[in-house]
């Protein structure tokens, strides 16, 4: 096994490892009941985390693809570093997310943080395709 796919396998287990954290977050929302509270963060609490937690993913997408498209000194580190940060932006949504339930904020508005980081995790798959093109 080359260099590009042992980097694409640590790749590939941390990426489940962060679905694996977020669905523990739905069962934590889903088993544990935080009763609404009336000192719950705003809903204009919620909207920004929620802005923050996509702009961060965002941003951290467009930073990926800029330096994966780099000369190719040192591509495969930039590959990956890539990835690890979309999937800690994407895990950082979620972190927001059961925060907020914890702090007595409706399961509904939780689920939505969950639900975007999932999707951005989807959208942050580590494809083959994307190593391959790295290789040395």
């Amino acid at each position: 096994m080359g260099e590009t796919e042992q980097v694409r396998r640590i790749v590939t287990v941390v990426y489940v490892a962060t679905i694996a954290a977020v669905g523990v977050c739905f069962l934590l929302v889903a088993w544990l009941p935080v009763p609404a509270s009336p000192s719950a963060p705003s809903v204009r609490v919620r909207w920004t985390l929620l802005a923050l937690g996509t702009g961060e993913y965002l941003f951290a997408t467009i930073l990926a693809r800029r330096r994966a498209s780099l000369s190719a000194r040192g591509a495969l580190e930039r590959v990956r570093s890539g990835y690890l940060i979309r999937f800690a932006a994407a895990g950082a949504i979620a972190t927001f997310g059961i925060t907020l339930h914890f702090l007595g904020t409706p399961a509904g508005s939780v689920f939505l943080f969950l639900g975007l980081s999932v999707a951005g995790l989807v959208l942050a798959y580590p494809s083959r395709k994307a190593f391959e093109q790295a290789r040395p």
